[in-house]
């Protein structure tokens, strides 16, 4: 039990220290989308607790908690992306693919900011960016992966 512990503090640790180093330029990017998702989750939260705060009924306040998972999981996959890039792995066919989930998201979430906020505009440009940056590093990948194998880039 106690390895258990030490290991996950070591993990912790591995991962707080991945969060404020960068070993490659590309990984900024997705170091940025981390902390855009951990932002917009911050927001979120607060429009739970407005929620909570005003009474509005379990069904209301569930839907407000739902964006939360979705988030969690971009949080989760924009780290991960980023883990990639620092150690030059993202040509892998589980980091292509996610940087096409990534960039599906991103959209659908500057789609959604369009329609909920007028105001939002630097929010709709920063997710449509996080997802061409996604977009364009999958595609980069898939035409590396398609050149070694002697299939050329199309």
């Amino acid at each position: 039990e106690a390895k258990l512990v030490g290991e996950l503090v070591e993990g912790a640790k591995g991962t707080l220290k991945g969060l404020v180093s960068l070993e490659k330029t590309k990984a900024a990017g997705y170091l940025a989308a981390t902390f855009f998702a951990e932002g917009m989750k911050i927001r979120q939260l607060f429009i739970v607790a407005g929620a909570i705060s005003s009474g509005a009924g379990l069904f209301a306040i569930g839907g407000r908690i739902f964006p939360l998972s979705k988030l969690a999981l971009l949080i989760g996959i924009s780290y991960t992306l980023k883990d990639a890039a620092d150690r030059e792995r993202l040509d892998g066919t589980t980091f292509v693919w996610l940087n096409f989930v990534s960039s599906l998201v991103f959209g659908a979430m500057a789609a959604d900011l369009v329609e909920q906020v007028a105001g939002m505009t630097s929010a709709v440009a920063a997710a449509g960016a996080f997802s061409l940056f996604s977009a364009l590093n999958g595609l980069a990948s898939t035409a590396k992966k398609r050149q070694a194998a002697g299939f050329g880039l199309l």
